[in-house]
């Protein structure tokens, strides 16, 4: 578990993963293109602008955006986060916003009757 092994800065990855992965699915089945992008706060705004409930993860997923990069190439960019690599609370946010963004994006693509 993430916990014990203090791997959180994959917590936060994959969470941002799970973000990205759902605003492109719904993004992809309304049938709209986007630009290759990692960026949850710019495909936040492509499905707000087919589906104005959308907007309230704008702010959000803005903060899982600044995991990307470092958690994705740790040596890329020395200090990107401000307090180095994410403890954690950060991973415990990040997961707590992705699966909102999930469940949410989930209900957007299959309604239930």
């Amino acid at each position: 578990m993430a916990e014990e092994e203090g791997i959180y800065n994959q917590v936060c990855f994959h969470s941002h993963q799970c973000a990205e992965k759902s605003l492109k699915a719904f993004i992809a089945r309304g049938g709209k293109y986007f630009s290759k992008t990692h960026s949850l706060t710019e495909l936040a705004l492509i499905c707000a602008k087919s589906d104005k409930s959308f907007s309230k993860y704008v702010i959000p997923v803005k903060s899982l955006d600044r995991y990307y990069i470092p958690t994705r190439y740790p040596d890329a960019i020395l200090g990107s986060l401000k307090d180095g690599m994410p403890n954690r609370k950060d991973a415990e946010e990040a997961l707590e916003t992705a699966s909102e963004v999930y469940v949410f994006v989930k209900s957007k693509i299959r309604p239930e009757s």
